[in-house]
């Protein structure tokens, strides 16, 4: 399975982070490399669907998830976020995939970040079984399912869930397609987190 990083950030210093925040790109680039890293989003627009949301999101996927905890804890990357940890604040998540290692894809999809803390599965099951035909229906691919996961920064919720759509309009129509609203009813009442819709990198 993918591994898959995902993250969250606010800046807390607007006058020193677009400077501290490119050195930080910069230097974990070769860590990035390393480990044969591709971001799927990084910083595109988003829309906020449900609960709260940060300024900056970002999805970055590993061939395997042991190769996403060695890029995160190697002296490379630990170097660069040095540059970040001052001007920013926000979560870092690292999480099983949903999916059997694939190739590289083309870029331009859109996707959903979603986190929850779920206080009954069963209904939530409900929601899934319901919700199915709408993510069907709009070319859905599940890659984050709520996998084995682990916060390097911050608080993770207790299910995350990365969704890639072929773009943004077909992630916002599923969204709001009669069929997910009704199934979202089974979700509502047993759930709190966030839904963000955001634009892949090209």
């Amino acid at each position: 399975m993918n591994g898959y990083l995902i993250a969250r950030f606010d800046m807390t210093d607007p006058e020193n982070a677009p400077a501290a925040y490119k050195k930080y790109a910069e230097a974990a680039g070769p860590a990035y490399a390393e480990a044969g890293a591709r971001f799927l989003v990084r910083g595109g627009k988003a829309q906020l669907m449900e609960g709260e949301m940060r300024t900056r999101n970002v999805v970055i996927e590993f061939p395997t998830l042991a190769d996403a905890y060695a890029c995160y804890q190697s002296e490379t990357y630990q170097a660069a976020r040095q540059h970040r940890v001052p001007v920013a604040e926000g979560e870092v998540v690292i999480v099983e995939g949903a999916v059997k290692a694939r190739p590289a894809q083309s870029g331009g999809k859109g996707y959903w970040i979603a986190r929850y803390d779920v206080r009954d599965m069963t209904e939530y099951k409900k929601y899934l079984e319901a919700g199915a035909s709408a993510f069907a229906e709009h070319e859905a691919l599940f890659l984050v399912r709520g996998g084995p996961h682990q916060a390097m920064e911050g608080q993770a919720r207790e299910r995350n869930v990365v969704i890639e759509f072929p773009s943004v309009q077909h992630a916002l129509d599923c969204y709001n397609s009669d069929t997910y609203q009704k199934a979202r009813e089974h979700r509502l009442p047993v759930s709190v987190g966030d839904i963000v819709i955001v634009e892949g990198v090209a």
